[in-house]
């Protein structure tokens, strides 16, 4: 059987570079739009999880209180009370904002929730539109 590949090979004169060739850059082609330009009905609701970490000052001292003194919770009371204080202010200031999100005002950031968006965005939805009514 015959090799086909030297009879393709032999039609047409391969140089040394010609695999490391640069493209020509098309610069007169625009991109077209297939559909027309409009919002979408919902907005991503993810990274709402709050990544704040509370306390991290107060956790170390207690820890390394504790280490200290071999895991006594007795000599190292006062690290332990101001960690559990810590917490405490966190909560009431968790529980503080998720009340301000339930009534449907501005949240701290002064942004309005994406579930609030979603809800704003329902009321007026986009037409659905094809590319061959465009």
């Amino acid at each position: 059987m015959p090799r086909l590949t030297d009879i393709e090979f032999a039609k047409r004169v391969v140089s040394k570079f010609e695999n490391y060739a640069r493209r020509p850059a098309y610069r007169g082609i625009f991109r077209r739009d297939l559909l027309p330009k409009a919002l979408n009905n919902t907005v991503s609701t993810k990274g709402r999880v709050s990544q704040e970490k509370p306390c991290i000052s107060a956790i170390s001292l207690m820890l390394v209180c504790l280490e200290k003194h071999d895991y006594i919770q007795s000599r190292c009371s006062t690290e332990i009370q101001q960690f559990n204080d810590c917490m405490k202010k966190f909560e009431a200031k968790k529980k503080a904002k998720q009340n301000v999100e339930e009534k449907g005002l501005l949240s701290g950031r002064g942004r309005i929730q994406p579930d609030r968006l979603n809800e704003f965005l329902s009321r007026y939805p986009q037409p659905r539109e094809t590319p061959d009514q465009y």
